[in-house]
């Protein structure tokens, strides 16, 4: 459909969540009216998704912007409420701390809210997620210079990507790596034989390449692309964008690799939803382990959901995507990592746990075996049924290359 049909898609929705979030009450049914707007138009920017020939590295993680961007209207309207009121007390708070209050207009609470509904994980503003990563010089950094470091940074990542894509592997070696019931190490349907050594090393490095350093620049390469448009319109400053991933030292434990590696872009909508479930509607005790491991369950649901839409933009829907199955086993894997170390702060003796070098390589060895049990669940079926021409970047330096150098 094409990117104006994306662009007004878009735009409408910001309308429609600005003026409910600016001039309607936190409890106004106005909101609640608001809700199958801006469920349509994410499904209208969602349907718009069909650049560069389908391409389907590109359209699949944008859909997962456009919809967790949805998923942020809706929290800001229905969940968090928040209103003219509360922006107005935050600008003030903000003015105060710079020394100067002044009368808050209405240009500037339209011009917060406008920042508020582009911040999904809430930066510099009271609501911003925890474990966002910092860098030493990102408050000093000018307009000029991120712009030309976060090109740069997307330039060398966007030729990594062409050289990971620009030649697929056949079907039958992709049926023959990740054919049907191959993503199980144990328990293999189909009457698959045992798992070879070469099979569990291509789990690993799915888990590590997929889930790990490298994996992350396909969706760190689009938060780029957006810093760039922010900045670049003056929507928001360089320090507004911190870095989308943390250290992939923390991930000796499944809440290190969820809560302090992995990019936290989701974070608010997701918690905010979940939180309302188990508190509001269920009304669950807080804190109990009920509630808690339950939030978590919500929290990877919508997570499913979310992941889906990503794979249905590439044509693959239930029961071929494995969004279902990888993400809701995640909150088992923090459960038996919680009761592990709850035991194991029984058996020291210890109210707190204090993690070694030696605690940090048992995490380390648990963690990265968990993700190769179960990120194949996910991937694999991606590497069935997707169409390899079109799983590559939009446009392959690489191929380009080579056609001249072949002439």
């Amino acid at each position: 459909m094409g990117f104006l049909h994306l662009a007004v898609s878009m735009t409408a929705q910001g309308v429609i969540a600005m003026s409910a979030i600016c001039f309607t009450s936190r409890c106004s049914p106005w909101r609640a009216a608001a809700v199958p707007l801006v469920a349509f138009t994410t499904y209208q920017a969602w349907l718009a998704l069909d650049f560069f020939d389908n391409n389907q590295l590109v359209n699949p993680m944008t859909a997962a912007f456009v919809v967790g961007f949805g998923l942020h209207h809706l929290n800001l309207m229905c969940v968090a409420r928040i209103d003219a009121e509360e922006i107005q007390h935050q600008i003030q708070r903000q003015t105060v701390t710079k020394g100067a209050e002044t009368t808050v207009s209405q240009y500037d609470c339209l011009r917060w809210t406008c920042y508020l509904l582009t911040t999904v994980r809430g930066i510099d503003t009271p609501y911003q997620v925890k474990t966002v990563p910092r860098g030493k010089n990102e408050d000093s950094a000018s307009p000029v210079g991120f712009l030309a470091r976060t090109l740069l940074i997307i330039g060398a990542k966007y030729l990594v990507l062409d050289l990971m894509t620009f030649s697929p592997p056949s079907k039958d070696d992709t049926m023959r790596l990740f054919g049907p019931g191959r993503e199980y190490l144990f328990l293999r349907p189909n009457g698959l034989p045992p798992a070879t050594l070469q099979e569990v090393l291509i789990h690993l490095g799915v888990a590590f390449l997929g889930w790990g350093p490298i994996g992350s620049w396909f969706i760190d390469v689009h938060y780029r692309v957006l810093a760039v448009l922010s900045v670049g319109l003056g929507i928001s400053s360089p320090h507004q964008w911190p870095a989308l991933f943390g250290s992939i030292t923390e991930t000796y434990t499944l809440r290190g690799f969820w809560g302090r590696f992995w990019h936290q872009v989701f974070r608010w909508p997701m918690q905010s939803i979940s939180s309302y479930i188990c508190r509001d509607l269920l009304r669950l005790p807080r804190p109990s382990l009920v509630e808690r491991y339950l939030n978590i369950m919500c929290v990877f649901a919508i997570s499913v959901f979310l992941h889906q839409t990503i794979d249905g933009r590439a044509g693959i829907w239930l029961p071929y995507s494995g969004a279902l199955r990888c993400f809701l086993v995640q909150p088992l894997g923090i459960m038996i990592e919680d009761a592990v170390q709850e035991a194991f702060r029984r058996f020291r003796g210890n109210s707190k746990f204090r993690s070694t070098i030696w605690t940090r390589l048992i995490g380390y060895l648990w963690v990265w075996g968990f993700l190769t049990l179960v990120a194949p669940l996910y991937n694999f079926p991606l590497f069935r049924y997707q169409d390899p021409t079109k799983n590559g970047v939009p446009f392959s330096v690489i191929k380009f290359v080579r056609a001249h150098l072949e002439e």
